[in-house]
């Protein structure tokens, strides 16, 4: 379930996604771990992510923090 659009999202607010329950308040307490898991952006984005995106991605970052630029680029193009 989406936000109702009703809703007048505004850039840079913190929107809670109708699926998730708990306090908007509860992200002081929690920290920023606690927004990527309940803000409606982030859950959407979540949701949206292929697993195969995920791994691709991840082995392109491995070979760019190991100094590997060719493979780095080549495996993220892959995962675009």
């Amino acid at each position: 379930m989406y936000l109702d659009d009703s809703v007048q999202l505004l850039p840079g607010e913190f929107y809670k996604h109708a699926d998730v329950e708990g306090a908007l308040n509860l992200y002081i307490t929690k920290g920023v771990e606690y927004v990527f898991q309940v803000d409606h952006d982030f859950v959407c984005m979540k949701r949206a992510m292929r697993s195969d995106f995920l791994d691709s991605f991840d082995k392109a970052i491995r070979a760019y923090v190991d100094g590997d630029w060719i493979n780095a680029q080549a495996t993220l193009n892959v995962a675009l």
